[in-house]
């Protein structure tokens, strides 16, 4: 009797973790690829592994009831073939509030995008080294170890304006963090400070809502930004551990 063996190829691990108390999900979050056709293996620690996928680029759907959908397309050329992972950070629905959080809602445009900057110690980082250009990893210094991977962040310059965004990957063996994209200009550690994003969209009816961790008193304000990081900021002030609302306009298309 003649035993067969199928190998299979790795392409994707995917890692799903709360954007804010940093727990990975399990159970929480039903995970599809290439509209629906691929189904991932679920492992017990919370990996969530595609094999033998052809194309060069994978879109991924996330759905959960406590958690807003997400649809993520992921490049997998850019991936370290011989470990092909990727963390990505889900935003909790309304129907879920997670403890000492500050919430912001309001509504406008369907399936817009919103992201909000603010500084404090859970979401400012400084640069151990100064990075240059096309550097692939970047040094900040954690000293409470929060777990980063799969954040944005903005750089931000000494006048407060943001030069550039850029995703955190793995942590390698040295404790520097893979980027991507690769960093397009170098930066400084004395001028430029990391700023974690936290980013949402509206629903299919305008209506958002985005629980931030960490803010307190001491902000008062946060900026934010109604159609990508790049577009014009806007300033308000939030009542810290309470829900806030925040008119934005519908913008016509």
């Amino acid at each position: 009797m003649h035993r067969f063996t199928i190998k299979r190829h790795v392409s994707l691990v995917l890692m799903l973790a709360d954007e804010c108390t940093d727990a990975v999900l399990r159970r929480e979050v039903t995970v599809t690829a290439q509209n629906g056709r691929r189904k991932p293996v679920v492992k017990p620690d919370g990996y969530f592994v595609f094999t033998d996928i052809a194309e060069h680029t994978v879109t991924v759907d996330i759905r959960s009831l406590l958690y807003a959908p997400r649809t993520v397309t992921i490049d997998l050329t850019q991936l370290n073939p011989l470990r092909p992972f990727v963390k990505l950070r889900l935003m909790p629905a309304l129907r879920y509030f997670p403890r000492e959080a500050t919430g912001v809602t309001g509504q406008t445009t369907p399936r817009r995008e919103l992201a909000f900057v603010y500084e404090c110690d859970k979401t400012a980082y400084k640069l151990l080294y100064d990075v240059k250009k096309n550097d692939a990893s970047v040094q900040l210094y954690n000293p409470q170890n929060n777990d980063l991977e799969g954040s944005t962040f903005a750089i931000v310059g000494k006048n407060g304006t943001i030069d550039g965004i850029v995703r955190i990957g793995e942590k390698t063996e040295d404790g520097a963090l893979l980027v991507q994209p690769v960093f397009a200009k170098a930066y400084a550690k004395m001028e430029n400070v990391f700023i974690r994003v936290v980013e949402t969209a509206a629903d299919e009816n305008g209506l958002f809502y985005c629980p931030i961790a960490g803010f307190s008193d001491k902000n008062k304000q946060i900026l934010y930004y109604s159609d990508g990081l790049h577009a014009k900021a806007e300033r308000t002030e939030l009542a810290p551990k309470s829900m806030n609302t925040i008119a934005l306009p519908t913008v016509k298309k």
